[in-house]
Formats: C-alpha cells, structure tokens, sequence
C-alpha cells in the first residue's frame, strides 16, 4: 500500500466512514500469507486489542521486515476499541 492509500484510510478510520471493507480486505489479504495471523498473532487472533499490545505487534512487524503487518497494525492505532473489536469479530 502507497503513503496515499494508507493516509486516506486513515482518514477513512478517524471520520467512522468506509473504512470497514479495506481494512477487512487487508486483514483476509494478510491471512492468506499468514494463516495465523502472522507479527500480529496476538492481535488478530488472540483478540488482545489494547494499544500497547498493538504497538508491540507494530514493532514486532518492522523488526521482521513484515511491511504489510506493520501497516496493518499502524492502521488499528487509529481506530477506537470499538473499530478494533468490530474488526477482531469481522475475522472470526
């Protein structure tokens, strides 16, 4: 994803509008690579939706060179609890 899309889901995730659907397609796309959920394990599967246990995914991602997992996770920083949870459900 280019600095362009990303930017616009954010904005996307901050204004509550049509973000749902991309974001959803990011996660499916991911899981097709990393079928347990890959650096975000934690997150994706588990359902530990907490901002610190985001973070650690985040910096878990970039340390492995994990580019879509890293966006993926700096995406969910962005949205309320509630987004992630609605997200966490959409996947299970």
């Amino acid at each position: 994803m280019n600095s362009e899309r990303f930017n616009e889901l954010v904005d996307k995730i901050r204004m509550n509008n049509g973000w749902f659907e991309p974001v959803m397609k990011l996660c499916k796309d991911y899981y097709q690579d990393h079928p347990s959920g890959g650096s975000l394990h934690i997150v994706l599967d588990d359902g530990n939706l907490k901002k610190s246990s985001i973070q650690f995914c985040e910096g878990y991602a970039c340390g492995r060179e994990d580019k879509q997992g890293s966006q993926i996770a700096s995406l969910m920083l962005w949205m309320t609890y509630k987004q992630r949870q609605r997200v966490y459900r959409g996947l299970h």
